[in-house]
């Protein structure tokens, strides 16, 4: 049977032509707007148009639900499901049927033994009652015993049990004699016991079971002929369900989108990947726009921080015939002077020697003693202390210093800076 098709929606077809127009514009923009620097604008612009595609997609799913062809398919596929499951139904019934049956054979010919075995043992017990053991010859019990017996309530061959031993007069000799009789008598009955149920009983029993199998025999046929009859209906319905199984969602698509298949595919293919790489583009955009980048930056402190490790110092020195040192001291007369020190004095000098100074050094001086004391006040009258650095005491180079090499922080620098503290000539050195 040929397959089925949709017709052109030219509805569809105009939308979807809008639609791609509009995305492949939209891409230009994301990325112009990236080019731009305008990344927040992009992944908006990008997370529309994703919106966008979402909403036509659930409307040409919505259009592809309601077109007749799609509402028949649902229809048939709903029929053939249901005539599917009757049958099963159908066909257990069948088998429960059949197996019934053997249940009810069993069943009847159960019922006819247990009647039958009912019918021999009443006709023994029957038979051992009217044996009477007044009336019978029994060798070695005379009258005087029977009577014995008698009182005992023992008259009958059915009466004859181990009870008999309990009774006087009664030794072993009597009593085989007494339940050879008995045997005797129980052979000769089984012997002639029934060997079939009696007519009636036996037509009783097969008519019984008649009217169940025939209850059976109808419920099964009864299940074939509807089974039957819903064959018959799937078989016409299946050419049709087959013909409807060319009608999905991907052949409404590829017939809305473009009247051949590979231009539908391919213009499919433009639209996802036009929206897939807008998205990628504005996201990736937004997420570099997003990460900080790392600032420097400076931020003044002043630290003192005494440290009892021996340090190399070079101390480019002068000597004279009278020593000068530059050792910040608070003084007595004498005086033990603790002071943690960090010095670098060069001054001008032949050749700097290097000097392995302990800090903090315990020092006595003896008075008089020519000391120059640097503090919060300018330069030296020496000239060993420049005067770019009137709050401190710095020596002039060479060598050049570094804010490293002096435990000054944040002092005033007056041009010409030769040792180049202020770098950001705002007036204050080593702020750092």
């Amino acid at each position: 049977m040929t397959k089925l098709s949709f017709n052109q929606d030219p509805l569809v077809r105009k939308v979807t032509s809008f639609f791609l127009a509009g995305q492949l514009g939209a891409l230009v923009l994301v990325f112009a707007f990236i080019g731009l620097k305008l990344q927040a604008v992009a992944l908006a612009l990008s997370c529309l148009t994703f919106f966008v595609f979402l909403a036509v997609g659930f409307w040409l799913l919505f259009r592809y639900t309601r077109h007749p062809l799609v509402q028949e398919k649902r229809t048939v596929a709903a029929q053939v499901l249901a005539l599917r499951t009757d049958i099963l139904t159908q066909e257990q019934l069948i088998q429960s049927a059949a197996k019934k049956r053997g249940e009810l054979t069993q069943a009847q010919q159960s019922e006819m033994k247990k009647a039958l075995e009912a019918l021999q043992n009443d006709y023994i017990r029957a038979g051992l009652q009217m044996n009477s053991i007044r009336d019978a010859a029994i060798p070695g019990i005379g009258n005087a015993l029977k009577a014995r017996l008698a009182e005992n309530g023992i008259t009958s061959a059915l009466h004859v049990t181990d009870r008999v031993a309990s009774i006087s007069g009664f030794g072993a000799a009597k009593q085989s004699a007494l339940f050879a009789w008995r045997g005797a008598v129980l052979q000769h009955l089984e012997k002639s016991k029934p060997a079939r149920l009696p007519f009636e009983q036996s037509d009783r029993i097969n008519d019984k079971y008649l009217v169940l199998q025939d209850q059976n025999d109808r419920a099964e046929d009864h299940a074939r002929n509807q089974k039957q009859k819903l064959d018959d209906e799937l078989s016409s319905l299946l050419p049709r369900a087959e013909s409807l199984s060319s009608i999905t969602f991907l052949s409404y698509l590829n017939k809305s989108l473009a009247s051949r298949g590979l231009v539908s595919a391919f213009i499919a293919l433009i639209l996802i990947c036009s929206q897939t790489t807008s998205g990628f583009g504005a996201t990736s955009a937004a997420l570099m726009a997003s990460i900080p980048t790392a600032t420097a930056s400076v931020t003044p402190s002043q630290t003192f921080t005494p440290t009892l490790t021996p340090t190399n110092t070079l101390t480019p020195t002068v000597t004279y015939t009278s020593t000068i040192t530059l050792t910040p001291t608070i003084t007595d007369t004498p005086t033990d002077t603790f002071t943690p020190t960090i010095t670098s004095t060069p001054t001008t000098t032949g050749t700097p020697t290097k000097t392995r100074t302990p800090i903090p050094t315990r020092t006595r001086t003896p008075l008089p003693t020519h000391t120059s004391i640097p503090g919060g006040g300018g330069a030296g009258g020496d000239g060993s202390c420049d005067p770019s650095y009137p709050t401190v005491c710095i020596p002039p180079p060479p060598p050049d210093l570094d804010c490293g090499d002096i435990p000054y922080k944040r002092f005033k620098v007056l041009p010409p800076d030769p040792h180049g503290f202020d770098r950001d000539r705002d007036g204050i050195g080593c702020e750092s």
